[in-house]
């Protein structure tokens, strides 16, 4: 199933940042209430084409409450698409957009009933993505 994302311009709140896990991946131990973000694709350096596939697993996931927010730099002050998951695992894709082209620090973070979590588990960060769309700015 693929799900087009919708750009949210309103600031998430701030936590600390939490340390890149490679190769995105962060899991939790069996039984864990904790929801938990896998990210397989893409990866950290990759060079990708819009739309962009992302590849995703939820442990913990709760249907018809857990999305995946993806920020194109710092959450809380950049581009937002927030993407709501059929399933614990699929793909969703990050549709063309003007802003999206170029080197980018990709987080991604789970999100219940729209408020993104703040443990550590349900977010990854991907440094130095370049994103090639036909619609980058000139």
């Amino acid at each position: 199933m693929i799900l087009l994302g919708v750009a949210c311009g309103g600031k998430a709140p701030s936590s600390s940042p939490a340390a890149s896990v490679s190769p995105a991946e962060a899991t939790t131990s069996p039984g864990s209430l904790v929801p938990a973000l896998t990210i397989l694709s893409p990866r950290s350096g990759q060079r990708v084409l819009a739309p962009v596939p992302i590849r995703y697993r939820v442990g913990g996931f709760v249907p018809g409450k857990t999305s995946l927010i993806v920020y194109l730099g710092e959450p809380g002050s950049s581009l937002s698409f927030e993407f709501p998951l059929a399933s614990a695992t699929g793909v969703v894709r990050l549709e063309d957009h003007p802003m999206l082209s170029g080197k980018r620090t990709l987080t991604f973070k789970l999100a219940m009933n729209h408020q993104p979590l703040e443990d550590a588990e349900a977010e990854v960060i991907l440094p130095n993505v370049i994103i090639e769309g036909e619609r980058g700015a000139a």
